[in-house]
């Protein structure tokens, strides 16, 4: 039998047709999509198919999305036809259940690891001695303009303190933010390879997520490998994947997410045990783990569709 996933095919399209081609053949398969694009659904019969579903984001903030109608139905007709649905955490499983009406016998929870390891340090790096450390996407669910009024507040009393923010260049509107709360010199965005984002988590006095919701939160993973302490967003998957390993604020609330800041960046005790408890939750996750849980997601599909293949 065969595994056929179009990871390739979907990020050039004009592959597509050579997909269709493929789940038309009578071989045993299971098809294993890598995005919410029903094309597939005319083509496959009655071979089974697996979703992964990273989160419902478009379905709890439909608002954040113009694209969110079209994006819902597709998704609600992908994961509702699903011979089996692999959630990426146990809140994303939820949100399924709860949104879709989803039967929970259906659905896996397979959580991510990560690549990122500790390096030995960047002497020649030059960055501010204390920074709070901001990774990836700042669209508005991830609650960047609330970290930027927290981070004016800490700023009052904490004059040399930086935020650094990796990521695409900073916008009109957060600059003009920053601006009009007077910390546009304390805040530095950079474009950054692995090896200098790890060099930024272990020289953070914190690493902060404000989102108010994600499916998982990878960079909770990479922050425990390279030895960062974390201050938390207390919503969606976050309690779950970090547990006790991280401090927690109100993400609506910008006096909570300055305080908590706060008292980790004032604690060394409290950062000393933050990354000691980093480093022993990273153990429960890998792609190796990942992986072989997958394949007894395909394995449960061929003992109930292809039993004679066995």
């Amino acid at each position: 039998f065969l595994i056929i996933s179009e990871i390739y095919l979907f990020l050039f399209r004009t592959h597509v047709k050579l997909t269709k081609k493929l789940l038309e053949q009578p071989t045993p398969y299971i098809f294993h999509p890598t995005y919410y694009d029903p094309y597939f659904l005319n083509h496959i019969g009655s071979h089974p198919y697996v979703i992964t579903v990273h989160d419902m984001i478009y379905e709890l903030f439909p608002h954040y999305f113009p694209d969110s109608e079209e994006i819902i139905a597709a998704k609600k007709e992908i994961i509702t036809k699903a011979t089996r649905i692999i959630a990426i955490s146990e809140n994303t499983k939820k949100d399924i259940i709860k949104l879709l009406n989803i039967n929970p016998q259906k659905i896996d929870v397979i959580y991510h690891g990560t690549n990122m390891q500790a390096i030995g340090q960047q002497n020649k790096l030059y960055l501010p001695e204390k920074y709070i450390l901001f990774v990836g996407d700042r669209v508005t669910y991830k609650n960047f303009l609330n970290l930027l009024r927290a981070f004016s507040s800490i700023s009052q009393t904490n004059p040399h303190l930086f935020l650094i923010c990796t990521g695409k260049p900073l916008e009109r509107n957060e600059l003009q933010l920053m601006e009009e709360l007077k910390v546009r010199d304390k805040v530095v965005q950079m474009s950054v390879n692995d090896q200098l984002l790890c060099e930024l988590y272990r020289r953070a006095l914190v690493f902060v997520y404000p989102s108010l919701y994600e499916g998982f939160g990878i960079p909770i993973l990479e922050a425990f490998a390279c030895q960062c302490p974390i201050a938390l967003s207390q919503a969606s998957c976050f309690p779950e994947i970090a547990e006790k390993a991280a401090a927690y604020f109100d993400p609506y609330s910008v006096e909570s997410i300055a305080n908590t800041l706060l008292q980790v960046i004032k604690d060394k005790e409290m950062r000393t045990q933050l990354i000691a408890a980093g480093k022993k939750r990273l153990y429960l996750y890998s792609w190796d783990k990942a992986a072989q849980q997958t394949e007894e997601v395909y394995n449960k599909i061929m003992i109930e569709k292809y039993p004679q293949t066995l």
